[in-house]
């Protein structure tokens, strides 16, 4: 007989996820847990915020998504043993939606640096991509507008290095300007 129901002396234990959001112009990476009224998220992060970093090319590649899961969260490097005497890595549960979960997805990408950042996500290290040699043509097309604006692909690591050290010294949102507004009585 199998047991189907959960333990009782868990009322209101909250299960957290770590939901990531594609969309055509931004990385959206938010921690969120539910209720039975509505959804709560706890934290946020969005691959526009990158503009703070002196990122301002690729904000939905790869490479960004992987920034993104960098600024969603704060901690020390995550160890798959537990360390005796030290607290728990914040538990959380990856929720992609409608996306898909293949090797090379971008999805992956935010996982891997949520994971990087200090969170216990379940995963399995199987999808994430290895380097695999590129022909010319689709590495010209791929990294155009980079060149463009002049970044050379030889920089190109060295830029990504230096904004995650950027983004781990300082992972806190920024605060929006607001303009100075004039309230008029009618």
């Amino acid at each position: 007989m199998f047991n189907f129901l959960g333990n009782k002396n868990k009322y209101n234990t909250l299960k957290y996820r770590l939901i990531v959001g594609i969309t055509n112009k931004d990385i959206i990476c938010q921690i969120a847990y539910a209720r039975i009224e509505d959804n709560y998220i706890v934290s946020s992060a969005y691959a526009h915020e990158l503009l703070r970093y002196d990122v301002k090319l690729g904000l939905t590649n790869y490479t960004a998504a992987y920034c993104t899961g960098t600024t969603d969260v704060t901690g020390d490097e995550f160890e798959n043993e537990p360390v005796d005497g030290e607290k728990h890595p914040f538990r959380c549960y990856l929720g992609v939606g409608l996306a898909r979960t293949t090797t090379d997805a971008k999805v992956l990408s935010a996982l891997k640096d949520a994971v990087d950042g200090g969170l216990d996500i379940p995963h399995s290290t199987r999808h994430f991509p290895a380097l695999k040699e590129e022909n010319s043509d689709l590495y010209a097309k791929q990294f155009s507008c980079f060149v463009k604006a002049g970044i050379e692909p030889s920089s190109f690591e060295a830029l990504y290095k230096a904004v995650h050290a950027v983004i781990r010294a300082d992972p806190s949102p920024s605060s929006p300007k607001k303009a100075d507004t004039v309230k008029s009585k009618w």
